[in-house]
């Protein structure tokens, strides 16, 4: 049996959707040891609590760069994902990064039997400013397909993998991975989206780990409203589509 930890990084605006996130997850998701929610502060007795003080860069840090303040919550959510590894003692070596209004409908596994594989999901959502900064960030990490991306609102995530995501980028810019991350964002995209954490690790373990990962088709899309069943195996309910 492969265990793998889940982690969760909320915010009020989420706090809807939260708890039949952490339901299904522990109901379908298989082997799974605990759920972590990182937040500001703590929103949930049914996940273990990391409080975002635990990290090595704050909000303001994040605003000190992406200048545009109602964008800034968006890329730091992304580097909470990326160091949560980092912060969680005794994590697990697989680690499921979920979105909070990401909400599974059938049971899914997210590693191979014999532990071979990491198992990914694609999207057709495409966004060329994401390869643009990918590249700068890590010269030879490139789109995979122009088809299709990683970018499912959840990711499995390999300690070791990404213990050389953070040396190859550190060692390419001599700064923390969260700031050269940060100062590749081209400026004309701070009000909107200018990187992905998603698709820079799914483009990562695809061209240095190939040997390591599978695509596997999943029924999803992206829901208007909170269902308690579906025939998806998930959807995302984001709250600006909700209450649009």
């Amino acid at each position: 049996m492969v265990i793998i930890d889940i982690i969760i990084p909320t915010c009020k605006k989420d706090l809807e959707t939260l708890e039949i996130v952490i339901k299904n997850a522990k109901k379908y998701i298989t082997d799974v040891n605990n759920i972590y929610v990182i937040s500001d502060e703590k929103y949930t007795d049914n996940a273990i609590h990391i409080p975002e003080t635990l990290f090595p860069f704050t909000i303001n840090d994040i605003k000190s760069i992406i200048t545009f303040e109602n964008r800034a919550g968006w890329y730091y959510q992304q580097l909470l994902k990326l160091y949560a590894y980092k912060v969680i003692p005794n994590i697990s070596e697989n680690i499921l990064i979920l979105d909070s209004e990401t909400i599974f409908y059938k049971p899914i596994s997210f590693i191979t039997e014999d532990n071979k594989y990491a198992l990914y999901c694609i999207s057709t959502e495409k966004h060329r400013p994401y390869y643009i900064h990918m590249n700068k960030l890590l010269p030879g990490l490139n789109e995979i397909h122009h088809e299709f991306s990683g970018i499912v609102h959840h990711m499995l995530f390999q300690k070791d993998i990404l213990d050389s995501l953070f040396n190859d980028v550190e060692k390419h810019w001599n700064l923390p991975l969260w700031k050269a991350m940060l100062i590749n964002v081209d400026p004309n995209w701070y009000n909107n989206s200018g990187m992905s954490e998603y698709e820079i690790y799914f483009c990562y373990i695809h061209t240095f780990f190939k040997d390591r990962a599978r695509i596997r088709p999943l029924k999803w899309d992206i829901s208007s409203e909170i269902l308690e069943n579906s025939d998806y195996d998930f959807l995302t309910a984001h709250a600006h589509i909700r209450y649009k």
